[in-house]
């Protein structure tokens, strides 16, 4: 038998965090085990909260640390799949495996 493809599309939410008072991007990276920058890069465009949860939208720009208490952020980046990866390369990519995506 042939081989077949499949178009398809996951949305995947993404993980985030409230800020409490005194949070700055480093302490929040800290906590991570990350850098303070891929906290802020990933912040770059305002997060959306969850239906149901109130949360303040940090808005990029300013000071890296001028966050208030209650501001969400993301915590992890978009990657975007080049149209020629199979699922097994995919995989791969990360340390995983085909079935477990």
């Amino acid at each position: 038998r042939g081989v077949m493809d499949y178009c398809f599309t996951v949305e995947v939410d993404r993980c985030a965090y409230c800020t409490v008072r005194g949070d700055s991007f480093e302490s929040i990276a800290t906590q991570l085990g990350t850098d303070w920058l891929q906290v802020y890069a990933a912040n770059t465009r305002p997060a959306m909260p969850p239906p149901g949860v109130m949360a303040a939208v940090w808005r990029g720009g300013g000071a890296p640390d001028a966050l208030s208490e209650g501001m969400l952020l993301r915590l992890g980046s978009v990657y975007r799949v080049p149209a020629d990866t199979s699922l097994k390369g995919l995989a791969s990519l990360f340390a995983t495996l085909s079935e477990v995506l």
